[in-house]
């Protein structure tokens, strides 16, 4: 709005001279009608302008007002968000991607801006406020991410669990059949027995919980198979 108030004067003036020009045109002497309608219209609509110019001008004050109450709480709130979404990453660290970190720095970065503008003599308000909002949403994406991150750990956590003791299940069925009916029961399903619980060992022993499921669930598809060719 830099340059409003000058701009209104401006047109204010020069409806002026226009209205001066438009009862001179339109005199008994000169009775030029048309062109003292189309100067009338004309100081009419710099009027328009300068009104609008000053409707601006308030229209920013009020905004601005506002802008400078929000400033500290926005920027407050979006700390509280920060910090919640800090100690949650930190909490469940290993089930989170390292990158989230990266996105908490950055967001601590963007409200220390705000911050720093809100320190200045005169500070640009909206500024603040925008930043402040920035982080904030950041804040809040980052912690909805670490949540959804974590979540799926913990029920791939239970998967894994749940996947070896099925298949431990299996593989006892599938042993003890074949132990009671050894005389009738093939090589075949003696070998997916072993199978399956040479995979069962690599679930147990495997350094991650894919590889824990894969092996587990394999494990039990060959006890499930040898129970069913025993």
């Amino acid at each position: 709005v830099k340059g409003n108030g000058t701009e209104a004067e401006n047109r204010i003036d020069a409806a002026t001279n226009a209205s001066v020009e438009t009862a001179v045109l339109a005199a008994m002497d000169r009775q030029e009608w048309q062109k003292a309608e189309d100067t009338l219209g004309q100081a009419k609509a710099w009027l328009d302008e300068a009104e609008s110019f000053m409707r601006s001008i308030v229209s920013l004050k009020g905004n601005l007002e506002q802008a400078k109450r929000d400033a500290l709480p926005e920027i407050d709130a979006a700390q509280a968000d920060i910090d919640k979404a800090t100690a949650y990453e930190r909490e469940h660290d290993d089930d989170i991607r390292d990158s989230i970190k990266g996105d908490i720095a950055e967001a601590r970065r963007v409200l220390a801006g705000a911050r720093e503008e809100l320190a200045k003599e005169k500070p640009d308000y909206f500024f603040v406020v925008e930043q402040a909002k920035l982080a904030n949403a950041s804040a809040d994406k980052i912690l909805d991410q670490s949540q959804n991150e974590h979540e799926a750990a913990e029920r791939k956590r239970k998967r894994a669990v749940s996947s070896v003791r099925d298949a431990t299940a299996a593989i006892s069925r599938a042993k003890e059949y074949i132990e009671d009916h050894s005389s009738d029961v093939e090589s075949g399903a003696k070998e997916r027995l072993r199978s399956a619980k040479a995979n069962l060992q690599n679930a147990q022993a495997a350094a991650t919980l894919d590889s824990r499921i894969s092996s587990a669930d394999q494990a039990q598809k060959d006890a499930d198979a040898a129970y069913k060719k025993a």
